[in-house]
Order: structure tokens, then sequence, then C-alpha cells
């Protein structure tokens, strides 16, 4: 108990120094949750039961809930991590602005089960709403409906009159799919590779079960998520390449009739790789409007902000983001600091990305990486050295150097890469539109002495971006060939768009050929893989001639999985 109590006084802790971030300027409206309504926290249902698999089912089903109610227009819904920070204690939640507790409990007796649910006023600390629900196991997805319903009902006369209630459907009709689900989510966020690895495994199940469960399909996606882009141990656990966890990803975006919040999520956070700012910023705000109360989407919104130029604007949905998830503040106050490096506020963006890096509590490659490149150009040369080796550090995670996919054996590049992150590497991963931005954190790693600083780094600015006209000009009729991290790589696509992959794996990963179209300034190729169509597109920019980089090549692909510099041939 003390050990929690303790938590939970650092969490408001943080989240009163992150507040004190957050403070300048006035926080301008936008489509959120109004800070008047009630604020509900669903802690996870107590269950009597030993068993692995059940436990995380009730576990799930409070995840679940939270997503649901998180669509109530009028309600602000904390996140799973804030509310599992105050398991008994009413005051502690009220403390980080929580006015409503959802505790519940569920028994499984063989084929029967009693779900308990009982609501709390964390002012008064009075219950203020409780119901048994009795059925057969056969009857949790009219509990899960009925549960919501029942909610929104106590809570009517504090919510707002406008905005409809969403659908409370869970998404499926398959007992079995739902279940798998909802034990999924727990695995999911257990954060660890193994867990990672199970949880597809149940996603996986769901599916089966009910292949058109959009919310299975997301989850899944999820995991591949972490498997293309994070820490190479969760590819491992899932037995594939990252490559291969890339293309599913893309499997099963593509393939999803029904759009989540999780999965626009996860299409802008790609849109955001590939810097479509557009793109992204309008996928974070379908998902918002499913799902007001979604932190991801409100923190990917914030990022995509301030990443195309509008600091002032992201900061204010960092600080939406934190109101919704206080105990868990580091990426807001990170965020808070991107948006004050963007304005110039060196100093500023300093100490907010600093405290971001403590509250993380593990190293994190992204805060580390800009704290480096920031205390370079600040001239603070031990403490540079001293974020620059923990950024380095971040990124040693020592994959394996072949992968086999399908009947191919390959190269892994993040075994030759993983050691020596240059100057190029380093700058590519925070997408500024800004060529001065991109400029000054270029600088700032050359200061603190990363690799590399003799080539600069890619200006994959908006100035250097081409349009539409110039992408077909370039691309259609042309042979492309560039260096990949591996080997050489060389397209051939002909004026009708039929693309070819004549040598290396470059832009396409594991395919040969496939079609060509071009829209709003991207390269976008469509081919087979499995079986399946993916679709994957990619900016296309200008490197100067007085960029050193430019040895590499005379244009660059800003794809969704990494940086090709790509000279053009002209075909006879």
């Amino acid at each position: 108990m003390i050990g929690r109590n303790v938590m939970v006084g650092v969490a408001i802790a943080f989240f009163a120094a992150a507040v004190w971030w957050f403070a300048p300027g006035p926080v301008t409206t936008h489509p959120g949750p109004d800070n008047s309504a009630p604020r509900l926290a669903i802690l996870p249902f107590e269950i009597e039961s030993d068993d692995a698999n059940v436990r995380a089912f009730a576990g799930g089903i409070a995840d679940d809930i939270t997503t649901e109610l998180s669509r109530y227009p009028g309600l602000a819904v904390l996140s799973r991590e804030t509310a599992q920070r105050f398991a008994d204690d009413d005051g502690e939640a009220g403390e980080l602005g929580v006015t409503h507790l959802l505790r519940g409990r569920i028994r499984r007796r063989s084929d029967r089960l009693t779900v308990n649910a009982w609501m709390t006023d964390t002012g008064t600390r009075e219950q203020v709403w409780a119901k048994r629900y009795r059925g057969s196991a056969s009857d949790l997805l009219e509990f899960q409906d009925t549960i919501l319903e029942d909610v929104v009902a106590a809570l009517m006369e504090a919510l707002p009159a406008s905005g409809g209630a969403p659908d409370a459907s869970p998404g499926t009709e398959s007992l079995d799919a739902y279940e798998a689900y909802l034990v999924g989510l727990t695995y999911y966020f257990e954060l660890t590779p193994e867990a990672n690895a199970r949880a597809a495994s149940r996603f996986r199940s769901a599916l089966e079960a009910d292949p058109g469960f959009a919310k299975a399909r997301a989850g899944l996606a999820k995991t591949y998520r972490r498997a293309a882009f994070a820490d190479d141990s969760f590819a491992e656990a899932l037995g594939i390449n990252w490559a291969e966890a890339y293309l599913e990803l893309k499997v099963l975006l593509s393939g999803e009739a029904e759009k989540t919040a999780d999965a626009l999520v996860l299409e802008a956070g790609l849109a955001l790789r590939r810097r479509d700012y557009a793109e992204a910023a309008g996928k974070a705000r379908q998902a918002l409007k499913l799902e007001p109360s979604n932190v991801e989407a409100r923190q990917v919104l914030a990022e995509t902000l301030i990443y195309a130029g509008d600091p002032e604007r992201g900061e204010n949905h960092a600080r939406l983001a934190l109101q919704l998830n206080p105990a868990l503040p580091a990426r807001p106050t990170f965020l808070a600091g991107l948006a004050r490096y963007a304005r110039g506020d060196t100093e500023g963006a300093i100490t907010a990305v600093r405290d971001a890096v403590a509250m993380a509590g593990r190293r994190e490659a992204e805060f580390a990486g800009l704290l480096a490149a920031m205390l370079g150009e600040a001239g603070d040369a031990d403490g540079a050295e001293d974020m620059l080796a923990a950024y380095v550090s971040s990124l040693e995670n020592r994959p394996r150097r072949e992968w086999q996919v399908l009947t191919r054996t390959l190269d892994n590049p993040r075994a030759r890469s993983w050691e020596r992150p240059t100057v190029a590497t380093a700058v590519y991963a925070y997408p500024f539109s800004d060529a001065a931005i991109l400029s000054r954190i270029a600088s700032g790693f050359e200061a603190a002495g990363l690799a590399g600083a003799t080539l600069g780094h890619f200006p994959a600015a908006e100035r250097n971006r081409l349009d539409d006209r110039a992408v077909r000009g370039l691309m259609f009729g042309a042979s492309v060939e560039g260096s990949g991290e591996t080997a050489v790589w060389r397209q051939t696509r002909s004026s009708d768009g039929a693309v070819i992959r004549t040598s290396g794996r470059g832009p396409m990963l594991q395919v040969p050929e496939g079609s060509s179209r071009v829209r709003r300034g991207e390269i976008c190729d469509t081919w087979h893989w499995k079986g399946r169509i993916i679709e994957s597109c990619a900016a296309v920019y200008r490197i100067p001639d007085d960029a050193p980089i430019s040895v590499l090549g005379d244009y660059l692909l800003a794809t969704e999985f990494g940086a090709f510099p790509f000279r053009q041939d002209l075909v006879n």
C-alpha cells in the first residue's frame, strides 16, 4: 500500500511540474473534453479466479469500457494508466482531476457469470450508482452494452445536453472473439515483447472467430507496429523480420473497412513518418471525432502540428493529452519542449525535455536525441556528450544479422546500423518541415559529437518537396538508383507507372514488381504480398547541389520506414 501511495504521489508531483510547463499562453478552442464535464476513470475489474487468462479477461473488459466511454462527446475519460494509479483511494483520484470512479467485480463459475459494477463520486466519496448483472457467460456482450448505457445514464445530469450517445456495441456478436480480444488488450498493455506476442496471438484468435471484428484487427495492427518500429526484441518475439511486420501492418490497415480510432491513429503515425502532415492531422482528427478522449490521437495531432509549423496549437493539444493521462506526463512534456524548440526557445525546451527524460523512467531515444542536440546548440559540451551517449545506447539492441523471409535470406539493416547513428539518420527522425530548424538540429548533433557531420543531414524540408508534376516527370519513364543500408537498389518505371525492382531491396522491400501512381507530391507503389494488396507512399524531395549529402543522391524518398537517397537515369 505504501508503494502505491508513493507512486501516486510521484505522478501528482510530475503532473504539477508538467502543468507548470504548459502554463504560458491560453488554451485555444479545440475539439476535446469540456473542462467542466465529468472526468471518469475506469479501474481494472476484480475477478475471483486464479486462472491467468480469466484475470487478463477482467483487465481487458475495463480497457474496452474505457475505450467505448471515451467516444461520448460530453465525457472526459482518463486513460487506463492513470486509472491504475489509484486502486482504492478516491482522494488521490480527485487530486488528478477525476470526478467519478467506476469499479467492477466479476465472478465466473463454469457457465455462470456475475458482474457487479459501481461508481463513486470522488468529491463526496459516496456511491452514486451500483448494479449487479447475472446470467450465463454468453451474456457477457449484453452485459457490456448495458453497463455502458447505465453508467452514462447515471452521469446524465452532469453531461452537456448537446451530443448524442455513441453506439455502445462491442463490435462483434461472437463471444469467443470478444473474450480473446479482451485478453489480448491486457497483454498488449504489459508493454513487453513477450506479452506483445501473446496479445498478437489473442487478437488473431478473435479475428478467426469473427474476421470482421474491427477492434481486434486494429489491436493486431498495433502489435505489428511495435515489431516494425520499436526495439528489435518485439520483432524477435513474434518470430518475424521488422520489414515483414511493417507489411503485415499495412495489410491489416488496408483491409479494414470500418476504421476504429486506433486504426486511424496508426495511419496518422505512418503519414507523419513520410511527412504527409495534412493526412496525419486529418487522420488524428477523425480519430478524435470517434473518441474525443483518445490520448494517442491527441498526442499524434500535437506532434504533427508542431512538426508542420504550428507549435502553438500543437502544444495546446499536448496539454489536453496531459489532462486525460496525468499519470504519464513524459510524452506531453516532451511535446511541450519540442514546441518550444520550434519557436526558438532553446532554454525552455531543454528544461522541459530534461524533465520528460526524468519522467519517462527508461531510455527514450527520441527524448535523449533531441536533448543532446539542444545541449550541443547551447554550448553545454559535457551535458551534450552525456546525453548523446544515452541516445546511442538506447538504440543498441544487437539484432540478428540475417532473416529468412519467405524463400529469401536477406541482411537485417538494423544489424548494420544499430551501433553507429549519424547526423543524417538522427536529424531525419525529427520530421520538421522548416529547413532552418533541421539545420539547427544538425548543428546541435555535430556540436554534441555525433558521427557523420561532414555529410550533414537530409534536407527533407517543405521548400525542397516536389509537386505532382515534378514527381511524375522524375519517376515515370525512367530508372532510379540509390544506395540502401546494405546494397545498391534500382527501380524502373514505365510511362504508365508499371514498376520493376531490378536490384537490391530499396523502398519496395520484398517484392520485385508493382504499379505506381502520384498523389499530393508522393509516389505511391502498389504490389502484392502473400496474395494481398499493399500500397506504400513516399514524399519526394530535391537535395540541393550545395548540400554535402548530395554525394549520396540528387533526390530523397521519405518513406514510412526510412530515407532513400537516389538519382535518375532516363530509359532509352
